[in-house]
């Protein structure tokens, strides 16, 4: 058993030196130059040509591929292009949540699939083989991401059986959010509630607090004060708050009534959606929106809105995000 074992673990290593050779192919001769993703689209010729030097971007294929295998042998993967960090503590940050999701994964491969496979080959033909036979091909062609939101979908919400996620949500009101940090400003107050509860959700945006202060504006005729909130996160990256969705329940007539009264609005009444909402003419609604890009920055990792979106950047921001290593699209 332990030759077949170290048999195995021998073949292994000419498996991984061909993934990495045809991977290591692709990333080189597909189109973009790391110097240029590296410095920006107006990096002078001359620094991009000496970067790439730097770099040994300008070495014969073999030479970068045999060098790469030697560093990697010796714990070094290089640096990243994006973030000018170290691939390995890239690598290492993520470990443990691949190592979760695998680890959980083949529990339950060895524990479910197998013997519902065993079943399968011994009940050959029969009903079971061919239910377990179309489920696993209907679970092999959906994208693991679809079938994760599945199966979050039956077990956290349908089953309550475990958790939609991995943090504890927290729900607070904006005027406990003041009671706790009085002197500090509302964005002073958020950043510092998620240093301990980095997945809130902070609630009645637009009213004023007892300090005659409102912790963030929202329009009279748009959201119930008391039924609104923004959905925040601790961006570990940028090391504070952020919001990545803002959403509430649409105001009803008595509500509107009193947030036109408060924020001094009264002569939006005559306006036709306005009459109409009042006269309790118009369904009750709720609403939000997820800012898509701002997720993508939080999931991804990244600094800057424009890593993920395309926009036109002052020159100021550019060459700062640049000494940065944050390339803006």
């Amino acid at each position: 058993m332990l030759r077949y074992i170290f048999k195995r673990l021998l073949m292994m290593i000419p498996v991984i030196l061909g993934i990495t050779f045809i991977i290591f192919a692709i990333m080189s001769f597909t189109p973009g130059d790391p110097a240029r993703l590296i410095l920006g689209e107006d990096a002078p010729p001359e620094d991009v040509a000496e970067l790439r030097n730097e770099l040994g971007l300008d070495d014969p294929f073999l030479v970068r591929f045999v060098r790469y295998i030697s560093d990697a042998v010796q714990g070094d993967f290089g640096t990243s292009y994006r973030n000018q960090k170290p691939v390995f503590d890239e690598i290492f940050d993520r470990f443990p949540t691949t190592f979760k999701v695998a680890f959980f994964g083949i529990l339950i491969a060895v524990f479910i699939g197998l013997p519902i496979g065993i079943l399968s080959a011994v009940k050959q033909y029969s009903i079971i083989d061919t239910i377990s036979t179309v489920g696993a091909m209907l679970l092999t062609a959906m994208p693991g991401f679809f079938v994760g939101m599945l199966l979050i979908l039956l077990f956290a919400l349908k089953l309550n059986i475990l958790p939609a996620t991995q943090r504890d949500i927290t729900f607070i009101t904006t005027q406990e959010l003041e009671d706790m940090y009085p002197d500090l400003t509302p964005s002073e107050r958020e950043n510092e509630y998620t240093k301990t509860h980095p997945t809130c959700f902070i609630m009645q945006i637009g009213k004023t607090l007892r300090s005659g202060k409102k912790h963030d504006g929202r329009a009279p005729d748009y959201d119930d004060w008391d039924l609104n909130g923004d959905i925040i996160f601790r961006n570990t990256v940028l090391d504070r708050a952020f919001e990545v969705s803002s959403m509430g329940i649409r105001v009803s007539p008595e509500s509107m009534d009193r947030q036109l009264t408060l924020a001094g609005c009264d002569d939006r009444r005559k306006l036709p959606f306005h009459k109409a909402l009042l006269a309790g003419e118009m369904p009750f609604t709720m609403g939000g929106g997820v800012g898509q890009s701002r997720l993508c920055m939080l999931l991804i990792g990244c600094a800057h809105i424009g890593e993920v979106q395309s926009g036109i950047w002052d020159e100021e921001t550019v060459n700062l995000c640049k000494a940065r290593g944050v390339h803006l699209l």
